[in-house]
């Protein structure tokens, strides 16, 4: 019998919510902070999606939350290497408010960030990525160094068709 992981609920949580989305994927990899799936989509616009999580930071100020992804450079490399063949980057992190107990595996759409070619590009030789939001806000923003206006946007109800 396999055990799971708290990683693999909220993975696969948030592979629910793509489902939703009319998605249908093939996993290939897992490993134990991040997850990687190929998707095969109803448009053809394929993609593969690096899947991880994180539990907010804590002693910020009231109504601001985030989230640090540390150096993910080498992630970034390892999944532009695997998205030949027309296959798009799409880099998914489920933000958890709280520590959450094992079996407390629901997911809102405000705790899913999901970033896509565009932004990939965006940050790919930040040596640490921070992820946040203001309470309140319909976005997630990933900080490119220095005010929050220096930010990419990501919204909470990604378009996937646009891929």
């Amino acid at each position: 019998m396999t055990n799971l992981n708290q990683s693999d609920h909220y993975y696969g949580a948030a592979l629910v919510y793509l489902f939703r989305e009319h998605i249908k994927p093939a996993l290939i990899n897992i490993g134990e902070s991040r997850q990687e799936y190929e998707f095969t989509t109803n448009n053809r616009n394929d993609f593969v999606l690096f899947l991880m999580y994180r539990v907010e930071r804590s002693n910020l100020k009231d109504n601001y939350y985030s989230w640090n992804l540390g150096d993910i450079r080498s992630d970034l490399n390892d999944l532009a290497k695997k998205t030949g063949n027309g296959k798009r980057p799409i880099l998914g992190v489920v933000c958890l408010r709280k520590k959450r107990q094992k079996d407390e595996v629901d997911l809102k759409k405000t705790e899913l960030a999901f970033l896509f070619p565009e932004d990939i590009e965006k940050i790919k030789e930040k040596s640490s990525i921070t992820i946040t939001r203001m309470k309140r806000e319909k976005e997630f923003r990933v900080l490119l160094g220095g005010k929050r206006d220096n930010s990419v946007r990501v919204d909470y109800t990604p378009d996937f068709s646009k891929i």
